[in-house]
């Protein structure tokens, strides 16, 4: 997306387009320049969530980030930006980032109205967000921290116990790394969730529930804020990324142990049976 807005802005690629493109949990982008308004590119986001997101913090998000930009929604989409290449609201380079980080505002809205309220001395509204079909991201907080709880679910079950053994990590890591916010990981949701009816009837096949605390030293500058925000919002990505990396590690361990016994039965030489022969010089047969 960044490339195809970045060439039409520098008058370096197409006049006209329409490209659909997915991206993970279920997100879908559509980017269209049309032959009538080759000066207007919009682009359009299809995100199960964007309900929730807009109720969450991504209202005053939009309007600071994208402003003026939003119109009605294209058909299939949930989101419409519209951009007026003739007359942009930033330099060509950020236009061209802010677009491409789209799902990751909108994701990272009710994180940062959030970590904004705990610095600003005021407790924002608890957030709910179904960014997945059977996950779901909490964001509680309080006067002195703000809790970010995601419940994990994998359909695979191999999948599921790579990504426990992960899991149990992020707590594990917490002993070794100075000043990192606590982590806990466990199968029944947290205290912190026992106003969210969601969390108390959870499906059996969720793998459990991981949450990060976050207090105020951990968000004290806009710097560290979009730090948090940007690992928060791409944490089930991270771990879905390891996951796959852990699996070619081990398959790949897996080849080369079996080519290595390959090469051994190769290189061996079967003994050849000796002819017997008895006192007298026959050869002996046994029948």
């Amino acid at each position: 997306m960044e490339d195809t807005i970045q060439a039409k802005l520098t008058g370096q690629g197409s006049e006209v387009f329409n490209l659909r493109f997915c991206d993970f949990d279920d997100v879908t982008y559509q980017v269209v320049c049309q032959p009538e308004t080759k000066n207007v590119v919009e682009v359009s986001i299809q995100m199960s969530c964007i309900s929730q997101l807009l109720d969450c913090g991504a209202n005053e998000m939009l309007e600071k980030e994208y402003p003026g930009m939003r119109t009605t929604s294209q058909e299939g989409f949930d989101l419409t930006l519209r951009l007026d290449t003739d007359s942009l609201p930033f330099d060509v380079a950020t236009t061209c980032k802010k677009f491409a980080h789209i799902k990751r505002n909108l994701l990272g809205a009710p994180l940062l109205r959030a970590f904004e309220g705990l610095v600003n001395g005021r407790v924002a509204p608890a957030a709910e967000v179904q960014f997945r079909r059977k996950e779901i991201m909490y964001v509680v907080p309080q006067e002195d921290r703000i809790t970010v709880v995601f419940s994990v679910h994998f359909t695979e079950d191999t999948d599921a116990a790579i990504a426990k053994i992960f899991l149990l990590e992020f707590v594990e890591a917490k002993r070794q790394v100075n000043n990192a916010p606590p982590c806990s990981f466990s199968k029944e949701p947290q205290r912190e969730l026992s106003r969210f009816p969601s969390a108390a009837s959870a499906d059996a096949s969720v793998l459990g529930f991981i949450s990060f605390t976050l207090f105020k030293e951990h968000i004290a500058t806009p710097e560290k804020r979009e730090k948090a925000v940007n690992l928060l919002q791409g944490f089930r990505n991270y771990l879905h990324y390891h996951i796959k990396a852990s699996k070619s590690f081990l398959h790949s361990r897996m080849r080369a142990r079996v080519d290595s016994m390959l090469q051994i039965l190769n290189r061996a030489i079967p003994e050849k049976e000796k002819e017997k022969k008895t006192f007298s010089g026959r050869r002996f047969e046994r029948r």
